[in-house]
């Protein structure tokens, strides 16, 4: 910047994230070590859409889209942002109760 100061501006990845009538939330460091996970997000509520038409439950934790690693809530809300209208979408995850599980929709 014009003062000198070259300090980095830390990136700050949301807490949560709300799109589309899905709300997702990081998951935390407990639970990611005791499922074994690396990252993803946890749902939190499914209000509306094709995400409720499918089925979606609360607390299913999205691991993948697609072939996109969900790591983060901003991983997610990048990935939803590329869906196109008639795009077959197919989340891969898993309950905390470490069931593998998957939604397969058309968006």
């Amino acid at each position: 910047s014009a003062e000198g100061n070259s300090a980095a501006i830390p990136r700050v990845i949301p807490a949560d994230a709300q799109i589309e009538g899905i709300t997702v939330e990081r998951i935390p460091s407990e639970l990611l070590e005791e499922l074994e996970l690396a990252g993803g997000v946890r749902i939190v509520e499914v209000k509306e859409g094709k995400w409720l038409d499918a089925g979606l439950q609360e607390d299913f934790i999205i691991t993948f889209i697609g072939d996109k690693r969900i790591n983060t809530t901003e991983d997610f809300q990048a990935a939803v942002k590329e869906f196109e209208i008639g795009q077959e979408v197919v989340l891969i995850g898993l309950y905390p109760d470490g069931k593998k599980s998957f939604y397969s929709f058309t968006w």
